[in-house]
């Protein structure tokens, strides 16, 4: 039986490490493994060679999204982190019991291999939108137009519509209208 708390403690060092080795803010790091924040600040600086980024977390991860694109990457991010949420929920992690966190590493990655130089969302902003959708200040919804599921926060900066349709019309074009030049081709 004393192998058991040891194996947490060790889940519980790797889980930090691959957090600060993303860039998370360590209050987050603090807050998924109970490791003292001195120590997670030596971790940061040996890791990065830096200072840890200090400063208050957004409360509400929607004030965060600031434009289109960027709402149209958490939109991405969410569907992603619901999908891995589910499967983790389902099988475990190495053999301990899923967390959200996990699923949220898993989706921020995943994010980072499809949208590469693209991806505009920090790890800390990832964390926020998990907690956000979670908690229900966020949720997913369906356009009528273009179909997509798409993110909405309930404190968001955006009206509650489709960011994929905002950003066709913003040059020049509908949903509806990439679809006819779709069946057309």
């Amino acid at each position: 039986m004393p192998a058991r708390p040891m194996l947490e403690k060790h889940a519980r060092l790797r889980l930090a490490l691959a957090l600060i080795a993303r860039r998370t803010r360590l209050s987050i790091v603090h807050q998924e493994t109970d490791i003292p924040r001195d120590a997670l600040r030596a971790l940061y600086r040996e890791l990065h060679g830096t200072s840890a980024p200090s400063g208050q977390l957004p409360s509400a991860g929607g004030a965060a999204i600031t434009t289109r694109q960027l709402q149209v990457c958490a939109s991405l991010f969410a569907l992603t982190y619901r999908q891995f949420r589910r499967s983790q929920c389902r099988s475990g992690h190495n053999g301990l019991p899923a967390r959200p966190i996990h699923a949220v590493i898993s989706a921020h990655d995943a994010l980072g291999a499809l949208l590469g130089a693209d991806n505009r969302l920090d790890m800390t902003l990832c964390w926020t939108r998990a907690r956000d959708l979670r908690t229900g200040a966020a949720t997913l919804q369906r356009c009528p137009d273009c179909e997509i599921r798409f993110l909405i926060a309930r404190d968001g900066r955006f009206a509650q519509g489709c960011p994929l349709c905002a950003l066709y019309r913003s040059a020049g074009l509908s949903a509806r209208a990439l679809r006819l030049l779709d069946e057309r081709s």
